[in-house]
């Protein structure tokens, strides 16, 4: 420390430019100005927060702006779409014609694609309240789902409920791991059956064929 002081503070601000310079990185911030909008406004807001009041401040805001930009992503890339049995499906070709023109109006089939939480509860109630038709047998397939949580717990509770009122056995197909253990654990196997929770789609099938010969 001795020595340091006879250093000019010329010298010193020199140094601190310099490594200011090399922190920066002012062509990576350049890059990033042409990400989407949304990444664009979080960086933006980090940036200016911390220049103009402090670091911890724009980590705080910097992390809940990206929170809420993961769970809008999350929801759009979650899909939930109907499945009819004219449809190109693999495992709706394995299945004999005459057999599928005979479900056709029995079975109501819908596929859940992506992680089913809060953000896609909405969009997957939305999706089933708009069938048409009533049908003795709705089968939802959870193969594209790897995770789940306590809000589509729920939704899949309402539309058990539904089904019940409307006469309409659900049936979910193609459970994976850590959903199932979820759905077990709240109790949601016990309510709809464990005969009508099935690992595979040709389960399901037969689980519905047996359902429509004793209705």
């Amino acid at each position: 420390m001795p020595l340091v002081k006879m250093i000019p503070l010329a010298t010193l601000a020199a140094v601190l430019i310099m490594v200011s310079y090399n922190m920066s990185e002012w062509r990576m911030f350049k890059k990033l100005l042409s990400a989407p909008k949304s990444d664009v406004v979080v960086l933006l807001s980090t940036f200016f927060l911390t220049v103009l009041f402090d670091l911890t401040l724009a980590i705080s805001v910097g992390m809940v702006l990206t929170a809420f930009l993961f769970m809008k992503r999350m929801t759009d890339v979650t899909d939930i779409q109907g499945i009819e049995m004219n449809d190109d499906d693999e495992d709706l070709e394995l299945l004999d014609e005459e057999l599928k023109e005979a479900l056709s109006d029995e079975i109501l089939i819908y596929e859940i694609n992506g992680p089913f939480f809060f953000g896609a509860a909405d969009k997957f109630l939305d999706s089933i309240q708009s069938l048409q038709g009533p049908s003795k047998v709705l089968i939802i397939r959870l193969r594209n789902v790897p995770v789940i949580d306590a809000t589509a717990v729920h939704a899949l509770n309402l539309l058990h409920d539904n089904c019940q009122r409307s006469n309409t056995t659900l049936i979910l197909s193609e459970v994976n791991d850590s959903p199932y253990k979820v759905i077990k654990r709240v109790g949601l196997v016990r309510e709809i059956g464990r005969a009508q929770v099935c690992r595979q789609f040709d389960q399901a099938i037969d689980r519905a064929k047996q359902l429509i010969q004793t209705v």
